[in-house]
């Protein structure tokens, strides 16, 4: 895959997949009457009026503009079909795109890509393959037979982009000649091929080997759309784990970040990653890092046996590892339980981060965390807010076991600073976090939460009623003694 090849793919990915963060886009007036569509401070006549200038630049920034409008921009279809009949190259690729962009499932808009499908220029070729996307058999019979002839175009563009309109069509009129295309020169075509062949036949016998050779391709974004496929592909790629293990040790961050999200989408039978994936817990990289805490925990119980091994990494140096190694010991639950000692050390942590991970660890082990409730008590007076509401979220999923924490619940309700705040997001969420945890803890909650209707904080009565409400029948027996 060539530089110029491998960014027009890219390219064509954020054009296609949306472009809402590239520009303030589309905007109207507030009125009541609808006022006509704007971009980037001209109206939608003003561009259609800038299509008939003389400089070709100016004429492409229009075909732009008009794209990004989208539909609103209906009335400017007759006269894009115009300049892709007659313009310079570089515009006629812009109107190409513009086109699917606005009218998307229209048979005149069809045929008018499907001549561009033909053009003597590649990148309005390569545009239009792309854009064939919304026009399926339904539109028109000649867009699937049409695809099929542009995956033998001479530019590999072409060809990649014919091969994800057929995947995105999914007619099984196109699987032959697919089949065929897996042969191609080109590793980014021949996966976006078996991409398309996985979509429409889901038979992973024939494109498999094609991935897996795809990931040892020296381009990068070639072995990163493999690995995407292989993921979108689940435990059908089971027999690609092997691939992918060796991918994370790949010189490319996002290599080795898109292997382990793969490896989680794989699911259990990616449980053979699982030491390179605690090793790759130290990656320099944050994005790498966090797709391989994700995996550890999502494999969860699968990744039981790496439990001594993530306990070992609680005492690393790096923070980012120590918060990572928790999370994943989070995420194989009360399997992990031999982790709680180190857990309840790591709670005093002098990085917020890695104490809200270990708390938010201890709450997924559940009520096998038990011995952690006094650490947990005292992190409920953390200088961070959401450390705090972590530490109150563990002793609510520790449940009747966390009991002795029920004072100290409540004296954050009645909290008048804390209630100052209410209005802080963070702060508002920690207050129902607690009165979660109360519910949780149940009937053992319920004579602080009446004494609590006392209280000349508003907000904390209401939550306590609240709180009363979900314990429900349970809370009976404690309000019949209380009534004594």
């Amino acid at each position: 895959m060539s530089k110029s090849f491998a960014m027009r793919v890219f390219v064509a990915l954020v054009l296609l997949g949306g472009t809402r963060w590239l520009s303030p886009a589309l905007c109207r007036a507030d009125d009541d009457k609808p006022k006509e569509a704007v971009y980037q401070g001209k109206t939608l006549s003003q561009w259609m009026q800038a299509l008939k200038d003389e400089d070709s630049d100016v004429r492409w920034r229009a075909a732009l503009a008009l794209g990004h409008i989208g539909p609103p921009a209906k009335q400017a279809v007759p006269a894009l079909y115009t300049v892709l009949k007659e313009d310079s190259e570089g515009v006629r690729s812009q109107v190409a795109l513009a086109l699917w962009r606005i009218q998307q499932g229209d048979k005149p808009t069809a045929n008018a890509l499907l001549k561009a499908l033909k053009d003597k220029d590649a990148k309005t070729r390569w545009m239009a393959s792309y854009a064939l996307s919304g026009f399926g058999s339904e539109i028109t019979s000649a867009t699937v037979p049409a695809l099929i002839e542009a995956l033998k175009d001479n530019d590999a563009g072409v060809r990649y982009g014919a091969a994800h309109s057929l995947g995105t069509i999914r007619d099984r009129a196109a699987i032959p000649a697919l089949g065929a295309a897996l042969k191609d020169t080109k590793a980014g075509v021949r996966v976006s091929v078996a991409r398309a062949l996985w979509r429409i036949d889901r038979d992973s016998k024939v494109i498999l080997p094609v991935l897996i050779e795809a990931v040892k391709d020296k381009d990068r974004l070639a072995r990163r759309f493999a690995v995407s496929v292989l993921g979108e592909m689940r435990s059908s790629a089971a027999s690609s784990v092997p691939a992918l293990i060796e991918l994370l040790k790949d010189k490319n961050a996002g290599v080795r970040g898109s292997a382990a999200e793969a490896l989680t989408q794989i699911g259990p039978a990616s449980k053979a990653a699982v030491p390179a994936l605690i090793e790759l817990l130290k990656d320099k990289d944050n994005e790498v890092t966090s797709n391989a805490e994700d995996a550890l925990r999502q494999l969860g119980r699968a990744s039981k046996t790496s439990v001594p091994a993530l306990i070992e990494l609680l005492k690393d140096k790096d923070a980012k590892v120590r918060g990572g190694a928790a999370g994943a010991l989070g995420g194989i639950g009360p399997e992990s339980k031999a982790a709680v000692p180190a857990l309840i050390e790591l709670l005093k942590d002098k990085d917020a981060n890695v104490r809200k991970s270990a708390a938010g660890a201890l709450a997924q082990i559940g009520p096998a965390s038990k011995a952690a409730v006094p650490a947990l008590i005292d992190l409920l007076k953390d200088k961070a807010n959401d450390v705090r509401g972590s530490a109150a979220d563990a002793l609510g999923k520790i449940g009747p076991e966390a009991k002795a924490a029920v004072p100290a619940l409540i004296e954050l309700l009645k909290d008048k600073a804390a209630a100052a705040e209410a209005d802080d997001t963070v702060e508002a969420a920690n207050r129902l976090r607690v009165a979660d945890a109360l519910v949780r803890i149940g009937p053992a909650a319920v004579p602080a939460l009446i004494e609590l209707f006392k209280d000349t904080n508003a907000e904390a009565r209401t939550l306590a009623a609240e709180a009363l409400r979900q314990i429900g029948s349970a809370a009976v027996p404690a309000l019949i003694e209380l009534l004594k």
